[in-house]
């Protein structure tokens, strides 16, 4: 990732020298946001394409009525989303309904090696 950046901002938001190795990981610079959204939009158009039906972006999630969620990050709020959900993902006649939870991170960040 040691490619020159052209037309691109010296620094980034949070204030730091822009670079693509602190692009991928820079959470304030928005371009995790920028990937994160675009492959969420793929994803559900894909899903339209491939026949399913019902696809919704960031569908609201049933409010908690009292149960435990294992981690601490889970968002537990009545605001809570997942960022696609379908139906017909199985088969044409499934009425079941898959959500997906897309995730974006560098692979390259010195936290996964």
């Amino acid at each position: 990732y040691d490619l020159a950046l052209r037309d691109f901002p010296n620094h980034c938001a949070c204030g730091k020298t822009n670079s693509i190795e602190h692009c991928l990981s820079c959470a304030r610079g928005g371009y995790v946001n920028l990937r994160h959204n675009q492959i969420r939009d793929l994803t559900a158009n894909l899903l339209v394409e491939a026949g399913c039906r019902d696809v919704v972006i960031e569908p609201h999630l049933l409010p908690l009525t009292g149960e435990t969620l294992k981690y601490e990050s889970a968002i537990k709020t009545d605001e809570a989303r997942l960022d696609v959900s379908a139906r017909g993902v199985w088969s044409k006649s499934d009425l079941s309904k898959l959500f997906l939870d897309i995730r974006i991170f560098n692979s390259r960040a010195p936290t996964n090696n």
